[in-house]
């Protein structure tokens, strides 16, 4: 299925009529091997969003409205055809069944930027400045429900705003314990505590993320309590490394900044072993940043 679309979207100027005709077609193949779900469902996913992700003109869309109201039937649970179901409809000028479909698609992703985008973009034309900071302020106090990736599983089971884990090592060894750090304070700098189950040691503390891209970290310093003494330990005594975000450091204060939808890992590299600590204090400032270059009111 992808090798013979592959053929259509390398033309000049793909014809979208054409190929929702041979989309719908992959679907009546699919409803005479099985009724409603079926293997062949995840291909005719995949070749979707290969088309999907082709479109330069959102116009285009349009033309794939009928194949997309077809794979929303097939998997009403499917997150992302609702979406694409969704600028599909937009792109033929059917508003109100627009917004329907981004409503359903926020609530079974609440995080996801996604459909906070088409619904700022729809309003924004319609000058509709009440239902624009509706869905921008939406956006930005969502803290949980994100997607589960298809073909990947994250630490918290989907995507939160709410829950990160945090890992404690040192060279030689590792608690085994997952410490999981509840309530994020959105927007100031906070203090989060973690108390292990018995003193360790610790050079490596790992601190583990289910995040969508578009939030940002800050953080202060740390302390580190042992029964005989308190360690103060700003951000520029730390080594921090990752394995997908990126770093802004012509601030004041750090920021580091999460860009994949995958379970991240920020490694923060102490200057020596400090021995049997029993409670660390962090100090750090999580963000959700928006959707649009103004804020919304």
């Amino acid at each position: 299925m992808i090798v013979s679309m592959q053929t259509l979207l390398k033309q000049p100027e793909p014809d979208y009529n054409l190929i929702n005709n041979k989309l719908k077609n992959f679907i009546i193949v699919s409803e005479k091997i099985s009724s409603g779900k079926s293997r062949l469902l995840i291909g005719i996913y995949d070749v979707a969003n290969l088309v999907q992700s082709s479109i330069v003109d959102e116009k285009n869309y349009g033309a794939l409205e009928e194949f997309f109201l077809k794979l929303t039937n097939l998997d009403p649970s499917l997150y992302e055809a609702k979406i694409w179901y969704a600028k599909s409809l937009y792109a033929n000028n059917k508003i109100e069944e627009s917004v329907i479909e981004i409503d359903k698609a926020i609530a079974l992703s609440p995080l996801d930027p996604e459909p906070y985008r088409l619904a700022l973009q729809i309003f924004l034309n319609q000058k509709n400045t009440e239902k624009f900071n509706f869905y921008c302020n939406k956006y930005l106090e969502s803290e949980f429900g994100g997607k589960q990736k298809r073909f990947q599983l994250t630490k918290f089971d989907g995507f939160n705003f709410n829950d990160f884990a945090i890992r404690l090592e040192t060279l030689k060894s590792k608690d085994e314990n997952d410490y999981i750090i509840r309530g994020i304070n959105n927007g100031k700098f906070d203090q989060y505590e973690l108390i292990p189950e018995k003193p360790f040691n610790i050079s490596l503390i790992k601190m583990i993320f289910s995040f969508n891209p578009g939030v940002s970290l800050e953080i202060k310093n740390l302390k580190l309590f042992s029964e005989n003494n308190i360690y103060d330990i700003s951000e520029k005594d730390l080594v921090i490394l990752s394995k997908n975000t990126f770093f802004n450091n012509n601030t004041s204060q750090n920021q580091i900044f999460f860009s994949a939808e995958n379970n991240e890992i920020v490694n923060l590299r102490l200057d020596q072993v400090y021995k049997k600590i029993d409670k660390i204090i962090f100090t750090m400032k999580f963000d959700k940043l928006n959707l649009v270059n103004s804020s919304c009111k």
